[in-house]
């Protein structure tokens, strides 16, 4: 289809555009001279590259791309081909286009050295696009981009990629739409931070530029020039970040430690592809914790667990963090005031229990309850013992009328009158000035208790 248009249209097409690009030239400049001043562009826009068109050459799509040198004037064809300046006396506009992380709208302006300036969004008088804003409905945020008043004609969609609505060749007036969606391969398509497949552009007889390509891959032309269109790579952001103890009663010999933190990146879909924590015995980080260094995990997990080992009891560390996107681009790295984590000075203590009898209880028997097997650690002893003889798993923080607590006491009897499954509950309390404390619980069965057997005797 590309090759039928190119042979049927061109031939009589191109020299009206080239002289619609010369005419209008005057008046588009000034109308972009008006405009840019809203529009911000270059390095403020994150769409960058160069798309293709066989018959107007290339379209640049920020001003940063002909201006490697910053020295203020546009780059020669041999510095970066596309570009057509001298790099002493072009000067070198400031234009782009964005593509807002947000609503995914586009605005801005792109610039081609054959047909002047593409527009990506209203102009000072808003126009209507050819579909009246029907594309609308497949943008992220609809009502951003469905009117004139939006200043916005085309749209990113994040659930299938591909770019909704117009942009618009100024040069060629009311003919100049270039239809970003619905063309070759269902339009143009943004994944990963790159642009591929086709825009269009046709007037009412047929004549027009035709088709755009926005990555080489399109036509597997990439060995022979080798271009894009794409967004600027921003590096992701640590939000936030903190630490906690893993669940003391459950740390045993060995204290763990867990690590999260806040990850956000300002680029469309760019999400936590790795990340890196780093635990140092020093503020200044220069001894590092053996083990302490996960390296490079490929995870989007923003918790970290420090494996068994590696800490120890009354110690203080310091830990820092990083994290890459989905475009391998490395964060900031997180050393926030709160880095510093300060592990628990000895061993929380491990309670337990015995009771007897074990089995066959029945109801109103006397249970004996011996919390003799329990252990302190850090040169502590055993503080205080709590019962609960009917612990409400569902609610442990609402204790029944029938719970019952006998504190200091290191064994208790109690007996039970209903038959039924009941949950013993022991807390016990060390003696350290932080009285560390754990809790564990046993079921325990009470069945109903025998009933005298009678003999039937002659009288």
């Amino acid at each position: 289809m590309r090759e039928i248009f190119r042979l049927k249209i061109w031939k009589t097409s191109l020299a009206i555009v080239s002289a619609a690009v010369l005419v209008g030239s005057a008046v588009v400049f000034y109308e972009l001279k008006k405009e840019i001043k809203i529009s911000q562009a270059g390095a403020g826009h994150n769409v960058l590259g160069f798309a293709w068109s066989e018959n107007i050459d290339w379209i640049s799509f920020n001003s940063g791309n002909c201006d490697t040198d910053s020295n203020g004037f546009v780059d020669t064809d041999a510095t970066v081909l596309g570009c057509g300046g001298d790099n002493s006396t072009d000067v070198a506009f400031d234009y782009g286009v964005n593509v807002d992380s947000v609503t995914g709208n586009f605005s801005g302006y792109a610039w081609s050295s054959s047909i002047g300036w593409v527009r990506f969004q209203q102009s000072a008088v808003p126009e209507v696009p050819p579909d009246n804003f029907a594309f609308s409905v497949n943008c992220d945020d609809p009502i951003t981009c469905d009117d004139i008043g939006d200043n916005c004609t085309a749209c990113y969609n994040s659930t299938d990629h591909n770019i909704y609505g117009w942009a618009k060749i100024l040069a060629l007036g009311d003919d100049g739409w270039l239809k970003m969606n619905g063309t070759w391969s269902d339009g143009v398509n943004l994944s990963n931070n790159d642009f591929s497949d086709w825009a269009w552009n046709d007037d009412n007889n047929n004549t027009g530029i035709g088709w755009v390509s926005f990555n080489c891959d399109n036509n597997a032309s990439c060995g022979v020039s080798d271009y894009k269109v794409y967004l600027r790579n921003n590096p992701p952001v640590i939000t936030s970040g903190g630490q906690s103890m893993v669940d003391v009663c459950l740390l045993g010999a060995n204290p763990q430690a867990q690590f999260f933190w806040g990850y956000t990146d300002i680029d469309i879909g760019d999400f936590q592809s790795a990340y890196q924590v780093e635990i140092y015995k020093d503020a200044a980080f220069t001894l590092p914790v053996v083990g302490g260094d996960s390296g490079k995990v490929l995870s989007a997990s923003n918790v970290f667990t420090v494996p068994a080992g590696v800490l120890e009891y009354s110690k203080e560390y310091w830990y820092r963090l990083r994290v890459w996107d989905s475009n391998n681009a490395e964060s900031n790295i997180l050393t926030p005031n709160f880095n510093d984590l300060k592990s628990i000075s000895h061993q929380y203590p491990t309670p337990a229990f015995s009771y007897d009898p074990s089995v066959g209880i029945t109801q109103f028997q006397e249970i004996t309850f011996d919390p003799s097997l329990s252990q302190a650690y850090g040169g502590f002893s055993i503080l205080s013992y709590e019962w609960d003889f009917d612990y409400d798993v569902a609610d442990p923080l609402e204790p029944s009328l029938d719970d019952s607590t006998d504190p200091g006491d290191p064994t208790t009897v109690h007996s039970y009158a209903e038959v039924k499954t009941y949950e013993v509950n022991l807390k016990v309390t060390d003696t350290s000035m932080d009285s560390y404390s754990c809790m564990v619980s046993q079921s325990i069965d009470v069945g109903g208790a025998d009933l005298p057997k009678w003999n039937e005797a002659n009288p």
